[in-house]
Formats: structure tokens, C-alpha cells, sequence
């Protein structure tokens, strides 16, 4: 497992992502967002 910090920074980026996604795109294509937003992450973050 990552370390405690770099699993809040994962949980921080998520969660601002998430917020933005919802926030630029009024919630309708939320999900996709969502799901960019994840993709990235788990690339950056590996397996």
C-alpha cells in the first residue's frame, strides 16, 4: 500500500476533481467526469 500521505493526496485530488466536475458541468455528465478523474488517478498512481 502507498504511504498515508500519498493516499490523502489521492483522496484530496478525487474529491476536488469530483467537486469540479460537478461544478462545471451543472451534474449532467457527472459520471463520465467521474470516471476520467478515476482513470487518471489510478494511471498515476499504478495498480
Amino acid at each position: 500500500m502507498k504511504e498515508p500521505a500519498a493516499t490523502r493526496l489521492v483522496g484530496a485530488l478525487v474529491f476536488s476533481g469530483l467537486l469540479a466536475v460537478l461544478l462545471l458541468d451543472g451534474g449532467a455528465p457527472a459520471d463520465r467526469g467521474a470516471e476520467a478523474v478515476v482513470a487518471m488517478i489510478r494511471d498515476s498512481v499504478g495498480p
